[in-house]
């Protein structure tokens, strides 16, 4: 396809059409013969496409995965078998397929001197979510000496505890009730601890997430040493007595894990497992400071400010900083440098390209060369855009509150008790209590995990010192230590455990007073839904089996109906203007579905590692009717904000649901964002982006009218592409961004290997201002500032620009999110 040349949508070789952009609006239909399997129509939006007709499948989805598990495929002269699944592909029906005459070598790897053959029966479920753990992907590698690696025992806490009690029924139903219940926490759940001496430059972090063979553990900075030394262990003797260690004397220990991480565990003995791992662990990740303002704000979303009750005051105040904020870039162009300069940050730091310049960079660069850049109708359109884009992020509950991410970290110093054998099961870390560096001691801290689907689900504790554990462990701002001795902490953070869950931890004291107003009311849901044990054999008709009922995940539909739920139980609570406490009984059955959906997520996140008898499909449909609302014609009633988040995923549909305004904290919110007005940006006299260019000599002689032509073609042929790509609805949000920025990338690919001499460059630029190329202006100049940098850098030499930059400082006159900023100016070129 890359050698077609489409004009219209359409590309044509000797008389015949050999290329149909379907979906895209059409200026007009061609009168050649459309392909079989096309037409030409209008379609919902009142654009003129091509369509492909249906097509009859001769497979389904389940009969064609279990014909390539079966039979394999092939391509370019390679046969493929299927090899494995991760579990997070599972969840959305992908497999990993390997060239055949591989399989064997690679199967012997993974199998990490485990005996299975065709046939056998074992935990399928299980042993296909642990082989797939090396297929991480990986930043770095650290080597570690399996005999530096102490096993210990891991230790459940079981305590009582009245709950929201949810399990299945005799019919293989979900049903909830109230109940006093045994909830059993397993404390170090998928943590371990490593000697700071072998984390090499991974020293600085308090955290490291570790993969091997059959093993993904959260490995926390520890002085394992010095606390064996502080202790008098010298012998490996003085350990727990049912310690597993391959170590000869006690200075060899350097990482302590338990059976939870080493998932070997299952289907053969531990020692087994040391003897036939080898010392490269990889690091898939380690703790991270948010992007926002040095990592002194993050991101709040819908789900936990829809689990509280937030009054349409406090959503205001909320708001304001936000709203605040955002005039600001579109008043000042110094602060809207500093806004660009962090996203363009962000945009390296998630990888976005490794080789493109986003339009965030090529902007910045423009505002550091050329003071008539921001000038122009380029920058006013960026300007707007900014500004809407940050509205529209706001709608989705992205508020910017203060706080980070922070990785679970569970009784620490108990682990090293653990360690040597002195741990009696009591908590140095109170119930109700946390500790990290990121607050005052003593400060009230608010925490949530996602997916959040309860207001049970929030979390509120004091932060507290606690000297030994800065002693003994290298943490940053970026882990929190918790307790979950005798305290349902685990239930209440989304059935959390410890191989590197996050949650937001936050001192914002407007969300911290609406969470305590219900605190007491709202009980944590237990999930007693059990898997089940299953006899499932080692063949791939079982294998197919199981990937495609992994495959039909409905984590996203609980989420938004949990939401919906939430929705309309604060609308009844706050209509009523009664305390909870005297109307519980009136939503209490709403609660309690909500509390069903909280524990269907977490089966739902399970599927691809165990297997359960509950159809979650059966039970999200049974809910959805029992709560469905409907107008006087047919249309389905669904809160406001929902209405905004489908527009934004791509199932938005007006002419079967009608979106009203509830009273609920995202319906506030989103009321209060659309009646907000930013001051009006200038839009007088705005100068055309060619006015910052300055060729040397131009001379339209020399100008390549035939380059011109096919660039400008190749822009359209892409933006078609592109258009194409967003009209098709199966895609994902995610597929359309990676699929365009391909298109994008793919281009500047093409038009780099082309010779553009600088009066061509200097006129496509001008094609950039022209009326006729509205259509492909921006993505033209994006592709030109990618493929011809230094010939574009070079016509904007001798340009004048007064450089001026915002900086944080106590002094300031700007205000920010609270944080005072000052202007300064600086002769040097600022490299970012």
């Amino acid at each position: 396809m890359d050698d077609l040349e489409f004009i219209d949508n359409l590309a044509v070789e000797d008389g015949k059409i050999v290329g149909v952009f379907a979906n895209s609006k059409c200026d007009k239909c061609t009168s050649l013969p459309l392909p079989q399997g096309f037409v030409y129509e209008e379609d919902k939006y009142g654009d003129y496409v091509y369509v492909p007709k249906t097509i009859k499948a001769e497979l389904s989805k389940k009969e064609l995965r279990e014909y390539l598990y079966d039979n394999g495929f092939t391509c370019n002269g390679i046969h493929y078998v299927r090899l494995k699944r991760t579990s997070g592909s599972a969840r959305v029906g992908k497999c990993l397929f390997i060239d055949e005459a591989l399989y064997e070598a690679e199967h012997q790897w993974e199998l990490c001197g485990l005996e299975v053959n065709k046939g056998d029966t074992l935990d399928l479920a299980a042993f296909e979510s642990y082989i797939s753990l090396p297929t991480s992907s990986a930043i770095d590698t650290l080597e570690i000496d399996p005999k530096s690696i102490l096993i210990i025992p891991d230790y459940d806490s079981i305590f009582k505890e009245d709950s929201i009690v949810v399990e299945m029924d005799e019919n293989k139903r979900i049903k909830s009730y109230e109940g006093c219940v045994d909830v059993s926490n397993s404390i170090f759940d998928g943590q371990s601890l490593i000697d700071k001496s072998i984390m090499g430059i991974y020293g600085e972090y308090g955290m490291v997430l570790l993969r091997n063979r059959f093993f993904k553990s959260c490995c926390f900075n520890t002085n394992i040493q010095q606390w064996f030394a502080d202790n008098a262990i010298t012998e490996l003797s003085q350990l727990h007595p049912d310690a597993v260690t391959m170590a000869e004397k006690i200075e060899d220990i350097k990482l302590i894990t338990t059976p939870n991480s080493v998932k070997y565990v299952k289907f053969a003995p531990i020692l087994q497992w040391l003897r036939n791992i080898r010392p490269t662990f990889s690091v898939v990740k380690h703790e991270k400071k948010t992007h926002f303002f040095s990592g002194k704000m993050v991101q709040a979303h819908y789900q936990l400010l829809n689990t509280l009750q937030l009054s349409e005051d406090d959503i205001h105040e909320l708001l304001k900083p936000s709203l605040d904020y955002v005039n600001l870039p579109n008043t000042d162009t110094e602060v809207l440098k500093y806004h660009v300069k962090c996203s363009v940050l962000d945009d390296r730091d998630e990888n976005i390209s490794n080789v493109m310049k986003s339009k965030n960079e090529i902007v910045y660069t423009m505002m550091n060369v050329s003071d008539e850049f921001t000038k122009t109708k380029y920058f006013y359109d960026f300007k707007k855009e900014t500004c809407r884009s940050y509205l529209n992020n706001m709608k989705k509950g992205h508020i910017l509150i203060d706080g980070n991410y922070s990785v679970l970290f569970g009784n620490p110093y108990e682990m090293l008790l653990h360690a040597i054998g002195q741990f009696d099961g009591t908590t140095s870390l109170p119930s109700g209590h946390i500790h990290t560096s990121r607050y005052p001691y003593g400060e009230k801290i608010l925490g949530c995990r996602s997916p959040h689907i309860s207001t049970s689900n929030v979390l509120i504790s004091t932060n507290m010192r606690h000297d030994l554990i800065d002693k003994y462990f290298n943490l940053t701002d970026e882990i929190v230590c918790l307790n979950s001795i005798g305290e349902n902490i685990l239930e209440k953070l989304s059935g959390s455990d410890f191989d590197s869950d996050t949650m937001i931890v936050t001192n914002n004291k407007i969300l911290i007073e609406a969470a305590l107003k219900n605190y007491e009311v709202f009980k944590v849901p237990a999930n007693h839904v059990a898997a089940k044990k299953s006899k499932r054999y080692y063949t791939n008709a079982d294998k197919a089996d199981l990937d495609y009922k992994t495959s039909e995940n409905k984590i996203g539909e609980i989420v938004n109906l949990s939401q919906e739920l939430n929705s309309l139980m604060w609308d009844y609570i706050n209509k009523s203007k009664y305390p909870l406490s005297e109307i519980y009984d009136d939503i209490k059955d709403i609660y309690h579905d909500i509390c069903i959906l909280n524990a269907l997520s977490g089966t739902e996140i399970d599927k691809a590692k165990k297997e359960f008898e509950i159809s979650s499909d059966r039970e999200i449909k049974e809910i959805k009717n029992r709560w469905m609302r409907k107008t006087f014609n047919d249309k389905t009633i669904k809160p406001a904000f929902l209405g905004f988040i489908s527009q934004t995923k791509g199932y938005h549909n007006p002419k079967k649901k009608q979106y009203n305004y509830h009273k609920t904290s995202m319906d506030y919110l989103l009321r209060e964002i659309n009646h907000y007005r930013s001051d009006k940006m200038d839009a007088s006299n705005l100068l055309p982006l060619s006015e910052c260019f300055r060729p040397t000599d131009y001379n339209e002689n020399s100008v390549n009218w035939k380059q011109l032509k096919k660039i400008s073609d190749m822009c359209e042929t892409t933006t078609s592409a592109i258009n194409a790509v967003w009209n098709k609805e199966y895609y994902t949000a995610e597929e359309k961004y990676f699929l365009s920025d391909r298109y994008r990338e793919d281009l500047v690919c093409e038009i780099r290997n082309m010779k553009i001499n600088q009066n061509t460059l200097y006129c496509l630029i001008t094609y950039t201002d022209n009326k006729k190329y509205a259509r492909i202006s921006k993505l033209l100049f994006y592709v030109l500032f990618n493929s011809q940098y230094d010939a574009v850098s070079d016509l904007m030499s001798g340009l004048k620009c007064q450089k001026t930059y915002i900086v944080p400082s106590s002094d300031g006159d700007i205000e920010i999110y609270g944080m005072k900023f000052m202007k300064v100016k600086d002769e040097m070129e600022e490299v970012i």
